[in-house]
């Protein structure tokens, strides 16, 4: 498991420091961020955790592909394997992307926003290094290019390439919140967390944030307007942000 780099993120001005020394230690301004809400956790991708089998993931792709017309009046045509796979993603279904994030503040929103007793952590990641790593191509990859489509492709084929690569990618915005959480992605050819790959300190660094300065650095947040139902604008969080509030009668 990757240390931690530095010291750790207790406030936001905490963050902006990391935030340009990562910056200056990839030497490029495009760095992807990722916040978790508990430090232990991997870089890996939500159908690749918890030891679930290989033909789960073909399973659960053809039942929601056979399931969405009649709830999603705009589905992706049946071989657009890219439009599927950020679909089902954008609904939570386990899949073998992983969310990134432009902004280090959305990225420190969903690192405080949960688990209050426990460390959280944020990631950083030089996603044009990733690439250069893993596929000798030192540029983000378009989803439906050469490259990243056979990892795409792979959930949805019977006989499909084993595909070991993982690949940081461009893809459709398929929902506002996409644009407003500055979203990016990882695809994961491979059960192997990011971190855990060869030279992987050379595109990743992780910060801690301790669980006593979640509190602190959500209230920061919020006085600068990262709040949940800012990023998920729907209804449903909007009215789950207004329950919660304490008003005078």
């Amino acid at each position: 498991m990757q240390e931690p780099d530095a010291s750790p993120v207790k406030h936001l001005a905490d963050l902006l420091k990391r935030s340009a020394e990562s910056s200056k230690a990839f030497k490029r301004d495009t760095v992807w961020w990722r916040g978790h809400s508990l430090a232990h956790w991997t870089l890996v991708p939500g159908v690749h955790r918890n030891g679930l089998r290989s033909n789960y993931e073909k399973n659960i792709a053809a039942r929601f592909m056979l399931k969405a017309h009649t709830r999603h009046h705009q589905c992706p045509a049946e071989n657009d394997y890219t439009g599927w796979l950020f679909l089902m993603q954008h609904y939570r279904l386990p899949t073998r992307l992983l969310d990134w994030t432009e902004s280090p503040m959305v990225a420190a929103f969903f690192a405080v926003d949960d688990n209050p007793n426990g460390d959280g952590a944020i990631w950083a990641l030089d996603p044009y290094a990733l690439n250069a790593n893993q596929s000798q191509k030192p540029n983000i990859l378009i989803a439906h290019g050469s490259v990243a489509l056979p990892i795409f492709r792979a959930p949805f084929q019977k006989k499909a390439t084993k595909q070991s690569l993982t690949a940081a990618v461009v893809g459709r915005e398929v929902d506002i919140r996409m644009l407003i959480q500055q979203s990016a992605f990882t695809i994961h050819g491979t059960v192997t967390p990011i971190e855990a790959i060869s030279s992987a300190n050379k595109f990743t660094r992780k910060f801690t944030i301790p669980a006593t300065s979640k509190q602190l650095i959500r209230r920061q947040l919020r006085a600068l307007g990262f709040t949940r139902h800012t990023l998920f604008p729907d209804l449903e969080h909007l009215a789950s942000e207004l329950a919660a509030l304490r008003l005078p009668d």
